[in-house]
Parts: C-alpha cells; sequence; structure tokens
C-alpha cells in the first residue's frame, strides 16, 4: 500500500500508522454493567378472603376438606375479628395444611415500613401429648421452595396472638404465600384456630 508523505509516494504498512481511538466512543450507547433491575411491588392487600368472612376458604388449598372448617365459634371460641375464622379438625396423626399463595410473588423489599404482614392464632390444648409429637405452625413460603418457620406453641393458649410475618422475612428473597400446618399427637384434645390473616404492602 501506498501513502503520499510530502508529495512523495512511499510505502505504507498499518504498524508504521496506529490508529488512536478515544476511550470515549461508544459509552452513551453502552449498557449499564451490573444496573440493578427495578422491583414490581404489587399494592394493596394480597391476601384473598385472609379473614375468612366468606364462610368458607374460597382463596385458600386444603390439604383436605375434612381437616378444616370455617366456625363462628365452637366451644365459646370466637373469631378474632369479624364473624368466622378457620378451626382445624383434623385427625390423630394427619398432617393438616391451610396454605395460600398470592397472586404476584412478593419480593422482600417491597415490604416498607407501613406494610403490615401478619397472622391471628389461637390454640388450646386439654390432654396434652409430648410436644415433639404434635405440630402448630406457621411458614413464610418463598419462590426458591424455602420457607421460614414460626412455631406456634409459645403462644398463651386460649387468646388470640398477632404475629408479625414481616419482621422474620429473609432479605433478597420472594414471598410465594404462606402455609398453616397442623399434626395431633395420639391422644391428644386441643383446639386450633387462625383468623385475620393481612399482607398490606
Amino acid at each position: 500500500m501506498l501513502k503520499s508523505v510530502a508529495g512523495r509516494q512511499v510505502p505504507f504498512t498499518p504498524q508504521q500508522f496506529p490508529i488512536r481511538l478515544s476511550r470515549r466512543v461508544g459509552l452513551r450507547t453502552m449498557p449499564s454493567i451490573g444496573a440493578k433491575k427495578a422491583v414490581a411491588c404489587p399494592s394493596g392487600e394480597q391476601f384473598v378472603n385472609g379473614g375468612f368472612e366468606t364462610g368458607n376458604f374460597t382463596g385458600w388449598t386444603l390439604s383436605d376438606p375434612m381437616d378444616w372448617e370455617c366456625t363462628s365459634a365452637y366451644q365459646g371460641q370466637g373469631p378474632s375479628e369479624g364473624k368466622y375464622h378457620a378451626r382445624s379438625v383434623s385427625l390423630e396423626e394427619v398432617t393438616a395444611t391451610l396454605e395460600q399463595d398470592f397472586a404476584i410473588p412478593i419480593p422482600v423489599e417491597c415490604f416498607k415500613d407501613t406494610s403490615i404482614f401478619s397472622v391471628d392464632t389461637q390454640w388450646y390444648q386439654l390432654y396434652p401429648p409430648p410436644p415433639s409429637l404434635s405440630i402448630w405452625q406457621v411458614e413464610i413460603l418463598y419462590t426458591d421452595d424455602t420457607s421460614t418457620v414460626l412455631n406456634l406453641f409459645a403462644d398463651q393458649k386460649n387468646v388470640y396472638v398477632t404475629h408479625d410475618l414481616k419482621a422474620l422475612l429473609e432479605s433478597g428473597k420472594t414471598v410465594k404465600g404462606i402455609r398453616v400446618t397442623v399434626k395431633r399427637a395420639t391422644g391428644e384434645y386441643a383446639g386450633y384456630y387462625i383468623d385475620r390473616c393481612i399482607c398490606s404492602i
């Protein structure tokens, strides 16, 4: 290749005339590497029929219809709020679950100071077996198939207790829903209730 230098044609190779590119070329159009995507947060109440005020289990998934009932009162145990609550009527040695998945999974960072994520539970036990043989718990379910488990046997008996589930959330995860589990041991006579489930973003 020839190049004109001072009016003369001289041989030319790229090595003799290296091209210098500005570091600024193209930076304005390059995508930002590692940029954090905006989180899509739902708004309003996420539970369907969280207080069971339909008088049935609309919005909920039951392990078996024979394991649970919606009732206004049973042996003097009334709802935490409203007219109805859910009561476990499962048999001994049966693991009964009551579960609800939210319509839109909720990233934990969507929960703000003004958000509410809670459930009310109550229990009593007249003929107690060893505690290790029974299960009474609520789980926060995540989309990665893990959960945060809250053991409810520490609650005072015969009164409704409000549990703040927001305080138990695991950072970086996405909430799918909740699950309540009851398992009665052989010889156990007990009552298990849940009411006023709230997830307000």
